[in-house]
């Protein structure tokens, strides 16, 4: 909040209230609760629509996030490229660059045989 806009409601609030400014303490109340609040984290904004992702396209965080797979060898994946990752996103598997998050090839989950 502003402190200038702060410190005027803060005096008009205290005026209707019948306190003078002579009574004040330090700062007027509304501005030490202000101060007092921790600033909000920054959430970035997640798309509510699901997408399918496609060859070619970048992965944006705004579709929500992707998990990296490490053990891609027991998922049946190929070896990726060097400096490709395999990423999972929903049920689906995409090799993505690693430097610039170009999607190189996408593949529908392998589940394992004995998976209930």
């Amino acid at each position: 909040m502003n402190l200038h806009i702060a410190t005027f409601c803060a005096v008009s609030i205290a005026a209707a209230a019948g306190i003078t400014a002579s009574q004040f303490r330090g700062s007027p109340p509304a501005i030490e609760a202000a101060e007092a609040e921790p600033a909000a984290k920054a959430v970035p904004w997640t798309n509510p629509t699901a997408h399918i992702y496609r060859e070619g396209e970048h992965l944006a965080p705004a579709y929500g996030d992707v998990s990296e797979v490490t053990d891609w060898n027991r998922r049946s994946l190929p070896t990726p490229p060097a400096e490709h990752r395999w990423v999972q996103y929903g049920e689906t598997y995409m090799l993505v660059d690693g430097t610039t998050g170009l999607i190189k090839t996408i593949v529908q989950a392998s589940w394992e045989p004995n998976r209930v």
